[in-house]
């Protein structure tokens, strides 16, 4: 009994003031994806950013079918929308048509790019201050024995690298996670409209 007492006064722990850091290690966990959301506006900015999402891959496959009907468009005459569009074997006159809605498409689709991209920066700046700001508060509000087992190169850690993780690291993996997805949706609907389409005209007449 004496020999186990004097041994658990050499034990590594004992004495030892200063606490062990916690961290996660790998992928960051769908707690991490919702406060992000949460704190970079919650539903406001869902809505919104799904908003120009869906307006930004509509206008890019409107220019890509656009484009096919340009092509198609060789011999023949195109009626689109009940406007009648001359072949292009008939001049200038016709491509010029064709050019002023491809230039339009264009238009709107890099304007709604460039507004769902800023949305993101925006939302995760403030997704980055919100956190920040409760982050300062925490520290600022801690008890004196905080400050006495947590090394003071650790909190300036959580202040600096952990912060710039925060505003591009993981703005960054959100954005391109969300383009991922619309991106994946564009491609996903008009096939499974095609495919309805083609089996319909398959399927046998009854």
């Amino acid at each position: 009994s004496d020999i186990d007492n004097n041994k658990s006064l050499f034990n590594d722990d004992f004495g030892k003031i200063m606490k062990d850091e916690e961290r996660q290690l790998g992928l960051s966990t769908f707690s991490t994806w919702i406060t992000w959301f949460y704190e970079a506006g919650g539903w406001t900015f869902t809505i919104v950013q799904v908003f120009f999402m869906t307006f930004d891959r509509a206008s890019y496959i409107f220019t890509e079918w656009w484009l096919a009907v340009w092509t198609k468009a060789t011999d023949e005459d195109q009626e689109i929308f009940g406007h009648e569009f001359k072949p292009q074997s008939d001049g200038r006159g016709a491509q010029f048509d064709f050019i002023k809605i491809y230039i339009l498409s264009t238009l709107i689709s890099t304007f709604c790019c460039v507004l769902r991209s800023i949305w993101v920066v925006l939302g995760g700046a403030r997704c980055s201050h919100s956190l920040h700001r409760q982050m300062l508060n925490r520290v600022l509000y801690a008890p004196m024995s905080y400050f006495e087992t947590t090394p003071l190169g650790r909190i300036l850690n959580r202040f600096t690298y952990d912060v710039e993780v925060l505003d591009v690291t993981l703005a960054q993996a959100m954005s391109v996670t969300l383009i991922a997805i619309s991106w994946f949706i564009a491609g996903v609907a008009p096939l499974h409209n095609r495919y309805i389409t083609f089996s319909e005209e398959k399927s046998p007449k009854t």
